[in-house]
């Protein structure tokens, strides 16, 4: 059930860190649009498309370019049927659990994708950083003058 008489909610992964004086992802994304961060243009993600494709029977309609990490997703009412099939529908392992599967659903209920700039869901370039979550800061917002610097 829809939480009273929200309008939005902000799913975030564990490991986000919400930076004092971030904007406002509920006056970026439009009510009738999923905000998330597409995490295919930066990823190869094209054979986690096929193979949603061929477990969700998507033909074409899912592709990298729209594929989104799940670690900040922005959903209104009009998404409750996108967050509830996380209780109620079977989540297949691969490709990514239920980022995978949220990928599909929100092909599959048609819902529009709101692309949330890399800095509200930053993923370090492992090229630089060692592949560790410990070295992923996820710096939406930027520093601002009086806030404290990161450790």
């Amino acid at each position: 059930m829809w939480p009273g008489a929200t309008t939005a909610t902000l799913v975030i992964d564990a490991d986000v860190i919400i930076r004092p004086h971030s904007p406002d992802v509920f006056d970026i994304v439009p009510q009738e649009c999923v905000g998330a961060m597409p995490e295919g243009g930066l990823l190869p993600r094209d054979d986690c498309c096929r193979l949603l494709r061929a477990t969700y029977g998507l033909g074409e309609r899912l592709t990298p370019a729209q594929y989104f990490n799940s670690g900040v997703l922005v959903l209104s009412k009009p998404h409750l049927g996108l967050l509830e099939s996380l209780g109620s529908d079977t989540l297949y392992g691969q490709p990514n659990f239920e980022q995978g599967h949220l990928n599909a659903k929100r092909v599959s209920l048609g819902l529009s994708l709101f692309r949330l700039p890399p800095d509200f869901n930053f993923l370090p370039d492992s090229t630089i950083h060692p592949v560790d979550w410990r070295y992923a800061f996820f710096p939406s917002g930027g520093q601002r003058q009086g806030d404290l610097p990161l450790p």
